[in-house]
């Protein structure tokens, strides 16, 4: 006879069951939108002039159970909300086998390994949903995306400033906080007025140290020279494009401008008495009372998603040069038989990236190219299957037609490697360890202090992905390691040239290479 111990588990495992799917159910006035295997397509075609959020999930997923009543709640929100376009919410049970036909049929189409899985979807094409799961967070996100705003940089124009949220600093330091306005403020005002800016980054140390020292000087200035100073201030990590306009190469860093032109930079910033020393002597050197004002600049053109507006500087070119080269490389040097751990690490490589790229237009170009559905999944089958997935992923992104189906061919095509480099085999490694080793489970301690020194933690995190990587291949080598890992740490180099340093001693290593 069974004994109490068995029903009573038996009880649990039924109330945990019920529980999970209670947990996931969406009651009948939900915003949320149940889908099927049977009415999928038939719901994308009616919403076709809508924005979708889409969720994967399974009931027995605590991850899903946790996300659902946030869910519930931004649907609810968005279905209300005064927006462009409409934002509609969705999920599918994808946990369900008679539902799994969906990806089975067409596994390139929504390619995710874990629940729950989101997806933004609009015009015809899709895309992984990167923001937070409160309710929030998703009602942030997806207003952005209706709006036809980036929800990256939305995201980061809301975090404190410097200067923006404490009334007496904005008092003297104007936080700018539009980039369209910034050229005119900044250079090329029609205001006869001497201009001070302080580049800065919300997560560096020393400028948060400094921000009262600025204010200081700023307060005295504004009494010692009246309307004939003005002092502002750009948050640099937010608007890299903006820094990188200005040559700015490091965190705090101050400007002088005035009828147009950036006049000087400030080298070697300390107290508030340096500051207005330095901006007297500006005055005293080039201010004008009687100067002409210089013209309204002409409205610059605005550019489109992943579109770059006029000839892309010197910089920005050899940037994107750097950055082909390392992903060519990086496939040119993929096993032919890889593991596992191997395919998942490129995988993941390929999507930090796509949000490392060293610029705005260059990121946004790599996402959309990522899901656009004519590319297809990543190939990492193999090293010659990688190397044509890649020059598809640039024809995709850059919109030009390489001939994709010989092995490396884009490699070559940069000029960076001659035949010799190649070889029937493919380029072989002895590996120290799997890919997936990195220096976080290497070295716990060593990851922290990242954590805590480096001037944008996100931005090192995913470039020691990249250099380890790099490393395990055989591309970089352990000098070359070190000397990339210190600058990072230290700090020397700003987010939007780590990439184009790491590439470079990519670059090199290769030239010495031996293989």
């Amino acid at each position: 006879m069974p004994s109490k111990k068995i029903f009573a588990l038996a009880a649990l495992l039924c109330s945990t069951a019920l529980a999970a799917v209670e947990d996931t159910y969406e009651p009948a006035d939900s915003k949320v939108n149940v889908l099927d295997y049977d009415n999928f397509h038939r719901f994308l075609d009616q919403h076709q002039d809508d924005v979708i959020l889409m969720e994967f999930y399974a009931p027995w997923c605590g991850h899903c159970q946790q996300l659902a009543p946030q869910y519930r709640e931004a649907a609810a929100e968005l279905a209300k909300a005064d927006l462009p376009k409409n934002v509609v919410l969705a999920k599918f049970d994808d946990g369900d086998d008679y539902n799994r036909r969906l990806r089975a049929g067409a596994p390139d189409v929504y390619n995710f390994t874990s629940y729950p899985s989101l997806f933004v979807l609009q015009d015809g094409e899709h895309e992984r949903y990167g923001g937070g799961r409160e309710a929030d967070d998703i009602i942030f996100h997806m207003s952005a995306v209706a709006k036809g705003l980036d929800p990256y940089e939305e995201e980061l124009k809301t975090k404190p400033g410097l200067y923006k949220d404490d009334p007496e600093r904005s008092k003297y330091v104007r936080d700018l906080l539009d980039e369209e306005e910034m050229s005119p403020v900044i250079a090329d005002s029609p205001k006869n007025v001497l201009r001070v800016t302080e580049f800065y980054s919300d997560r560096c140390p020393f400028c948060k140290s400094l921000a009262s020292e600025y204010v200081e000087a700023c307060k005295e200035l504004k009494e010692k020279f009246a309307e004939e100073v003005e002092c502002h201030a750009v948050n640099s990590r937010v608007f890299y494009d903006v820094a990188e306009e200005w040559e700015i190469t490091g965190y705090p860093w101050m400007a002088f401008f005035y009828q147009g032109k950036k006049v000087e930079d400030m080298a070697g910033l300390g107290g508030s008495d340096s500051i207005v020393n330095w901006v007297s002597k500006m005055h005293a050197e080039h201010f004008d009372p009687n100067g002409v004002s210089p013209p309204p600049p002409p409205k610059k053109p605005k550019k489109k998603d992943g579109e770059d507006v006029g000839a892309p500087t010197d910089w920005s070119a050899t940037v994107f040069e750097h950055t082909r080269f390392l992903l060519h490389s990086i496939a040119a040097k993929y096993p032919d038989e890889p593991t596992p751990e191997d395919e998942e690490s490129v995988k993941a490589l390929i999507g930090s990236l796509a949000h490392l790229f060293p610029s705005k237009s260059g990121a946004n170009g790599l996402r959309s190219a990522l899901n656009s559905a004519s590319l297809g999944p990543i190939d990492t089958s193999s090293s010659s299957s990688l190397s044509a997935w890649m020059c598809s992923l640039e024809n995709a992104a850059t919109g030009s037609s390489a001939d994709c189906s010989s092995s490396g061919l884009a490699l070559l095509d940069l000029g960076e490697c001659d035949e010799a480099c190649h070889n029937e085999e493919g380029w072989k490694v002895e590996k120290e360890a799997p890919w997936s080793q990195t220096v976080y489970t290497a070295d716990p301690e060593y990851h922290q202090k990242v954590l805590k020194t480096s001037e944008d933690a996100w931005q090192a995190r995913e470039l020691f992905k990249v250099l380890d990587l790099a490393k395990r291949l055989g591309i970089v080598t352990k000098k070359a390691e070190k000397k990339t890992r210190n600058s990072i740490m230290e700090g020397k180099k700003t987010q939007d040239h780590y990439l184009k340093y790491l590439s470079g001693e990519i670059e090199d290593a290769l030239k010495e290479s031996t293989l």
